[in-house]
């Protein structure tokens, strides 16, 4: 974000950054609306036709972003589809992502399914991550991709280079690369199903589940709190994690750099670390219950359940990595979410303070 204060809320951990902030099951910003400010919406459904003259920040199930942003578009969600133009830079990550509008700026994205079309264009670099990714648009400079399948359809233009990893790639005749053209196959040390690999995962689980363990044994209360938010607030959980995520560095070399904030910048650091380590458990928790269909059943049990779950659905090459994105983001922002309520419920219980009765004359 362009300004500065959101960093200091977010100390607070406060889930909310901008002035305009929208959620729901359904949200629409209806054409002929103009948001002038900064826009942070979720929801499942989520559509945005009007005018956002800052930057938007959306998290959802179903997201469509047709109408112009001028700053830039970080979302994540399941299907999102952008057919407005982009003034800055899109920063998306979805199972499915189609971009058919310009992108004045750069462009990150990560999904199962990546598709530049014809009506899209990056104005500067392209870095995409996805199972399967098109790209049949234009794009100013160097296009970046690590990908099972990377097709370049014959509209699209590439001003720089091609650097890539790909299982296997496809360039129609009519693609035009005016740089160089590198792509590779990927290493096969980390090929689905070898001892190597499935020890590394099972060594990683297990730890994370002691460490489960004796988090839920020591904070009974704020985990279930926090699996209740999930499954209560899950747009607004997955919003606010992702927005700690992309803070969290700003926010440490800022105090880094004042000095006497260097305290506070590793003590954050250390927090931080921590937070996302055990973000995992809580999605975890909420999986093993939901398969359990004990809704108030153990955490322990629900623990060791989702746990084995996330294993197996780990080793499953780009999904798990995919999934267990969304679980760091997930459990983080319910976590943030849980701890600001909790906050803000102290501050208001230490205002009510009962009046005193007057001292009485000896």
């Amino acid at each position: 974000m362009r300004r500065l204060w959101p960093v200091f809320l977010l100390m607070l951990a406060l889930p909310a950054m901008t002035t305009v902030y929208r959620s729901g099951n359904t949200v629409t910003i209806p054409a002929g609306q103009t948001i002038d400010d900064d826009l942070v919406v979720s929801g499942s459904d989520i559509t945005i036709d009007g005018k956002v003259t800052g930057d938007v920040v959306a998290a959802g199930s179903n997201i469509r972003i047709a109408g112009p942003v001028s700053g830039d578009v970080i979302v994540a969600g399941s299907n999102v589809t952008v057919d407005g133009r982009v003034g800055g830079t899109l920063y998306g990550a979805a199972s499915n992502l189609t971009l058919n509008a310009p992108v004045a700026r750069n462009l990150m994205a990560a999904g199962s399914t990546v598709h530049l079309n014809q009506g899209a264009s990056i104005g500067r670099d392209a870095s995409v991550s996805g199972n399967e990714t098109t790209v049949d648009s234009r794009i100013g400079r160097d296009l970046r991709a690590n990908a099972g399948t990377l097709t370049l359809g014959a509209g699209a233009i590439i001003g720089g280079s091609v650097i890539a990893q790909a299982g296997s790639h496809n360039i129609a005749p009519g693609a035009k690369i005016v740089g160089e053209e590198q792509i590779t196959r990927p290493a096969r040390q980390r090929r689905f199903g070898t001892a190597g690999w499935f020890f590394w995962h099972f060594l990683t689980s297990l730890a994370l589940l002691g460490a489960g363990l004796v988090f839920v044994a020591f904070a009974p209360r704020l985990t279930e709190d926090t699996e209740t938010t999930m499954r209560a607030r899950p747009g607004m959980s997955l919003l606010t994690g992702l927005v700690i995520f992309l803070l969290a560095l700003p926010l440490f070399l800022v105090l880094l750099f004042t000095v006497i904030g260097i305290p506070l910048a590793f003590i954050w650091a250390s927090l931080y670390l921590i937070a996302v380590y055990l973000s995992p458990i809580f999605l975890a928790i909420l999986v093993g219950r939901l398969v359990w269909r004990r809704p108030g059943g153990s955490l322990f049990l629900a623990l060791l359940i989702g746990i084995g779950l996330l294993f197996v659905v780990r080793l499953i090459p780009f999904l798990g990595g995919l999934v267990a994105l969304i679980a760091m983001l997930y459990g983080l922002g319910a976590l943030a979410v849980v701890l600001y309520n909790r906050t803000q419920h102290r501050r208001k219980a230490a205002a009510v303070v009962p009046p005193q009765a007057p001292p009485q004359a000896a």
